[in-house]
């Protein structure tokens, strides 16, 4: 998709074409048609225009691309005085110096395309003010041949002549005051940013000179007759310059970087609009923005597919970023447009704050959604426990307790015979039969030997009574460890087993637990067919893992060579 900007650019410019075409057909039919000159002043606001236009396309946050324009539009006015319509000429002849203010407003702005302080803008001002208010002695009483004379108000050459004067004077001022500036400005830059910014402000300030001073500079050297076509073509030449210089770089981007983070700080912070905004500010439309991959193996696009930095020898360049010391990415562009690395480096370090922070929205929403996840699987665990508890005292404490009370009934109700001690034996083995249900009911909320002997002794005992060959190793393991801690670890590894008997066919089983600095790590390892993956795994150790992340704890299965290897690891503060 074509970004607006471009769209609107490419409209400009075709209005510009045919802006063009139609003064020079203008001027064709006008009284100077046959005269060659009368065709540089279009020209030359051409050159402006399309100067202005690829400055605007490639460098959007830069402003003096749209001022180009604007000095082409002030030279296109001017040539309308050499068309034959009266209200064209009386356009033309009174911007006729127009242009030379717009070269001023050029040189104030350049190279960021912004008017800098007060001084600069009262300077732009006043060169304005002479260019269009003190040019109007000029036209209103210098004598013109017609069609010429539509703005004449009275033949009056000695006030024409003492407006010009005043007008030359107060420009030279202004001028002065430009260079003042000017010098003042270039202190501010670095030794290489002054080689590149002062030849061109020189020329700037000499095309503006070459107006009121080269006329007679060029007569006495005998160029009478080319010494406008001298003067035109240094102002010709001054938005080549100054857009070649914009389009190079060269200098500390300031502004474009201001704009930059106005944009950034005021979007939604997506990788997409990030990357449109890198874009823009470096006027290169096919820069793109990469982010590292979560394992750091590699940089993805906005689409999250694999990219590869460019080679050495092609046209396309690439410039890490980072956040301190940590890289988050890299800014592929074309090194044909923007053959200054640091400027690109500039942008570069901005992105790098909005990748990082994108990155912690994303890592802060995933641990929302985790969490939320996590807890909705702890609450039905913890809802599918209480229904397996509710179903195994009605099932079955319950049903040996009903049948104890019919026979203390009926043993009540007869009288003692010889069938006495049968019932009695019956009601003793009900007991017992209850007292075990009971048991292994508590035992399966909280096996008795993790609470009176902790965590060691539990899964001793829990892989003495397992039908499988067991390798365990508890010497590591504390006396007591807090509460969760144990009852945790304890059903990781009832899991684990359960996991092996009911699925692995194992025949071997290693179970180790030890305290690692301040953690707990259990490792249990089979030997049995594997395929069991944390990612398939399922709800049990899915739970596990939702009671590990709850107290900082980490758990992973993965494939062996056979079997499986199950590793968790638990804080123990």
């Amino acid at each position: 998709m074509i970004p607006p900007l471009q769209v609107a650019l490419a409209q400009l410019a075709a209005v510009w074409v045919a802006g063009v075409a139609i003064v020079v057909a203008l001027v064709r039919e006008g009284p100077l048609g046959g005269v060659a000159l009368a065709y540089g002043f279009p020209l030359v606001a051409a050159l402006y225009a399309g100067a202005g236009l690829l400055a605007w396309w490639r460098r959007p946050a830069n402003r003096l691309g749209p001022l180009l324009v604007v000095g082409g539009a002030a030279f296109l006015c001017v040539s309308l005085a050499n068309t034959d319509v009266p209200a064209l000429i009386a356009v033309g002849t009174v911007t006729a110096t127009v242009p030379v203010a717009v070269v001023v407003h050029l040189l104030h702005t350049f190279p960021g395309g912004r008017l800098r302080g007060r001084a600069s803008t009262a300077a732009v001002l006043a060169i304005y003010v002479v260019a269009l208010v003190l040019q109007i002695p000029i036209w209103a009483f210098t004598p013109e041949p017609p069609p010429f004379d539509v703005v004449l108000v009275s033949p009056r050459p000695d006030l024409a002549a003492a407006g010009a004067y005043v007008q030359q004077v107060c420009g030279a001022v202004v001028v002065l005051v430009t260079v003042g500036l000017l010098v003042r400005r270039l202190s501010e830059y670095g030794l290489g940013q002054r080689r590149v910014l002062a030849p061109v402000l020189a020329y700037g300030v000499l095309a503006v000179l070459a107006i009121p001073l080269g006329g007679r500079l060029l007569r006495q050297l005998g160029l009478g007759d080319d010494a406008v076509w001298i003067q035109l073509g240094l102002l010709a030449g001054v938005p080549v310059v100054f857009a070649a210089v914009v389009l190079r770089g060269g200098f500390a981007p300031t502004r474009e970087l201001s704009a930059f983070v106005t944009s950034v700080t005021s979007s939604s912070g997506s990788r997409d609009e990030l990357e449109q905004a890198v874009a823009t500010t470096l006027g290169d439309p096919s820069a793109t923005l990469l982010h590292r991959s979560p394992d750091h193996s590699g940089y993805l696009d906005t689409t999250g597919t694999v990219v590869a930095l460019p080679a050495l020898d092609e046209d396309r360049a690439a410039v890490s970023i980072a956040v301190g010391d940590r890289p988050v990415g890299a800014v592929v562009y074309d090194s044909r447009l923007n053959d200054d690395s640091e400027a690109v480096a500039a942008v570069g370090r901005v992105a790098a704050i909005a990748l990082d922070r994108q990155r912690l929205a994303d890592e802060v929403s995933e641990s929302r959604r985790a969490l939320r996840e996590a807890s909705s699987r702890l609450l039905s665990a913890a809802d599918r426990e209480r229904r397996r508890i509710a179903r195994d005292l009605h099932d079955g404490l319950q049903v040996s307790l009903v049948r104890l009370s019919m026979q203390a009934h009926q043993l009540a109700q007869e009288p003692l015979g010889a069938e006495s001690p049968a019932v009695v034996a019956r009601m003793a083995a009900d007991v017992d039969e209850a007292a075990a249900a009971l048991r292994g009911l508590v035992n399966g909320v909280m096996p008795a030997p993790l609470v009176e002997r902790g965590l060691a002794a539990a899964v001793q005992e829990l892989a003495h009574n397992l039908p499988v060959r067991i390798q365990l190793d508890v010497d590591g393991v504390p006396a007591r460890l807090p509460a969760p801690v144990e009852s945790t670890a304890y059903f990781v590894v009832a899991e684990a087993l359960t996991n092996v008997i009911k699925h692995a066919g194992a025949r071997n089983v290693a179970v180790s637990l030890r305290t690692d600095g301040s953690a707990l790590v259990i490792e249990v390892v089979d030997d049995g067919r594997g395929g069991t993956s944390e990612g398939g795994s399922g709800s049990g150790l899915r739970g596990l893992r939702d009671r590990l992340d709850v107290l900082g704890g980490t758990l992973t299965v993965a494939d062996g060579a056979p079997g499986t290897r199950l590793r968790a690891t638990l804080p123990c503060a």
